[in-house]
């Protein structure tokens, strides 16, 4: 049975929908308090810690505060944020299974390794 092991990441940013209606609340800019996981399947504890070390400081410096739509694209759904961190990490973190991202209460999308 191969252990899973999550790392739960929390950080502010704003971002905007622009190709969604202008009367819909996501269409300007606006802020979220996301909540990013990676989940790794097979890597001992050891590796997780260390991972964990280095997507807290990533995100601490690349992503809170900041807005998203000039980091992860013009459109930074939760489906596309999911899509973009699973890809900017995949290759650098052995056993990255899958990356789930959390706008709000009722806003989530999860990107599973094919």
């Amino acid at each position: 049975m191969a252990v899973t092991q999550e790392i739960t990441l929390y950080f502010e940013a704003t971002h905007a929908l622009p190709t969604l209606p202008q009367w819909h609340h996501e269409h300007g800019v606006h802020g979220h308090q996301y909540e990013l996981g990676f989940v790794f399947a097979g890597q001992d504890a050891a590796v997780v810690v260390s991972n964990e070390q280095t997507l807290k400081q990533w995100a601490d410096e690349q992503l809170r505060g900041q807005h998203l739509n000039g980091i992860v694209g013009a459109r930074p759904s939760a489906e596309l944020f999911a899509v973009w961190a699973y890809e900017q990490w995949a290759d650098r973190m052995p056993g990255l299974t899958e990356v789930s991202v959390s706008q709000t209460r009722d806003t989530a999308a999860t990107y599973r390794a094919a």
